[in-house]
């Protein structure tokens, strides 16, 4: 079960993005997209807890990834700011 709550899941919900943590039973069923980064494959799960489009969803979650220091490399894959910051 700790393994469980180790994983960031990221709730959009409202125009916002919160982070949560859920158990195995509680995780939500609706997961909208998995970041992963391309350097240790570590990153949230999003879900949606409220109608959104998709496009503006995307939008919420490019601005959340940014200001959590999140960056792109040339070829479009996410990397997490841990891996960024270790260069």
């Amino acid at each position: 079960m700790l393994a469980d709550l180790a994983v960031s899941w990221w709730v959009i919900a409202h125009g916002r993005i919160r982070q949560a943590r859920y158990c195995h039973q509680c995780a939500p069923g609706n997961v909208f997209a998995s970041v992963d980064c391309a350097h240790c494959g570590d990153g949230p799960l999003v879900v949606l807890k409220s109608p959104v489009e998709p496009a503006g969803a995307h939008m919420l979650l490019r601005t959340a990834l940014t200001t959590s220091g999140w960056n792109t490399t040339p070829a479009g894959r996410w990397v997490c700011a841990d891996c960024h910051a270790a260069g």
